[in-house]
């Protein structure tokens, strides 16, 4: 296989974890860089773009990783499939938004129960006096209606990564191929790479 031709498989790969919530691609690791250091956790991937360099998550805006994705800084995305033994690294800069068109239409798309989580009194990692959700106890049991869930628009945002180098690894017991690609402005730059 080329270069090139690996190059789209793989965005094609993440694309599709973007669509499929049981691909094992839907839920990558993100890491960000706070004031503590680096800060990782596991997203679900909303949005995939290979044409924009584009990857996306919904987050509270109130959250630590709203906090991060606010000051602009790096970002890693790690996917892995055990299934297929392929790991793919993206790299990028982060932004937050909070209002415009795509905000707007990502808020439209979010199911009533997936809005639930942005109707807590309190942001993400807040202390709460005993085991809870954070968002009203009513809504523990039944899914807010689509009236109730507006309310929590106020909280939601996209964390947005324009991608500009990624990594492919793919173990294999005949031997492991690893090629890695650097956005050059124009075009994909791309190497194979010791595994």
């Amino acid at each position: 296989m080329e270069l090139a031709e690996l190059l789209q498989e793989t965005w094609g790969d993440v694309e599709r974890g973007a669509l499929k919530w049981r691909d094992p691609f839907h839920l990558p690791v993100l890491s960000l860089v706070g004031a503590a250091g680096v800060d990782a956790r596991v997203v679900t991937l909303r949005l995939a773009d290979r044409g924009q360099r584009r990857l996306q998550c919904h987050v509270d805006a109130r959250s630590p990783k709203a906090e991060q994705a606010r000051a602009g800084g790096p970002s890693v995305w790690v996917f892995y499939s055990a299934a297929s033994g392929c790991m793919v690294r993206m790299y990028g800069a982060v932004s937050l938004l909070t209002d415009g068109e795509d905000v707007e239409a990502a808020w439209a798309r979010t199911k009533p129960l997936a809005r639930r989580c942005y109707l807590a009194a309190a942001g993400p990692g807040s202390e709460l006096a005993e085991p809870g959700p954070g968002y009203p106890l009513a809504l523990m049991d039944r899914e807010p209606t689509r009236d109730e869930s507006e309310a929590g628009r106020v909280n939601f945002a996209l964390l947005r990564a324009t991608i500009d180098r990624l990594d492919r690894l793919d173990t294999r017991v005949s031997g492991h191929r690893r090629a890695g690609w650097t956005w050059t402005g124009a075009d994909w730059e791309g190497h194979w790479l010791v595994p």
